[in-house]
């Protein structure tokens, strides 16, 4: 890209790279995005279209660019600050994504469609961002990293209707807090799609979660 703004010094590793954000602003990844972004990894031949939603610091685009650079990779999100973050990291790790842009969800995406989607989505519901202490909603920043609006539910919703983006036999990879687990599985499931795959994150409370297109 031609302009980088130079505005994220703080920084992080993210499995063999170094990345920057901005502590409050970017959402700093933790071990189930690295899982995540493995299990994407693990099943890529070399020349998928590949969408990751909700992209923040641009982390897990751009390591599967790296190591699978015949692939068609886009990396959307819904805030501008991600979108320059994004930025800054494809220029600190020298690897340009095919296309970086803002979207809400899948709103503003091109159905090509794509042979892989990828997303780490907000968990909780407005009500219950909310009545966090203080101090716990300074460790769950940005907010919209955290908070998918009046039902916890609501983003994954949204995102069952990829189907028009995704091609029949594609995969969907999610992480999926262990007490949604049954009823994500259930909306995904109603919506056309099988599961196959689901392994939880060490010692968290998630699972990633392998969705396929059938239909």
């Amino acid at each position: 890209m031609d302009l980088v703004i130079d505005r994220f010094s703080d920084e992080f590793t993210f499995l063999e790279y170094s990345f920057y954000y901005k502590a409050g602003l970017i959402y700093h990844p933790g071990r189930d995005s690295e899982a995540l972004c493995m299990a994407v990894m693990e099943k890529l031949t070399g020349r998928e279209k590949i969408l990751e939603i909700g992209t923040g610091s641009g982390c897990i685009a751009i390591t599967i660019k790296k190591n699978f650079p015949e692939s068609y990779v886009v990396a959307a999100d819904i805030s501008q600050d991600s979108i320059d973050c994004t930025a800054q990291n494809m220029a600190k790790n020298r690897q340009d994504l095919d296309l970086l842009v803002i979207s809400d969800m899948l709103s503003g995406i091109q159905k090509l469609p794509f042979d892989v989607m990828v997303g780490c989505l907000p968990f909780m519901s407005s009500a219950e961002y909310d009545s966090m202490t203080e101090e716990k909603k300074e460790e769950s920043r940005p907010r919209n990293a955290f908070d998918a609006g009046a039902s916890k539910y609501h983003c994954f919703d949204r995102i069952a209707i990829c189907k028009e983006w995704l091609s029949v036999g594609g995969k969907l990879f999610l992480v999926v807090p262990g007490n949604m687990l049954d009823e994500v599985n259930r909306i995904y499931t109603e919506s056309g799609f099988s599961i196959t795959g689901s392994d939880r994150v060490g010692e968290l409370q998630s699972y990633i979660v392998e969705y396929r297109r059938d239909q």
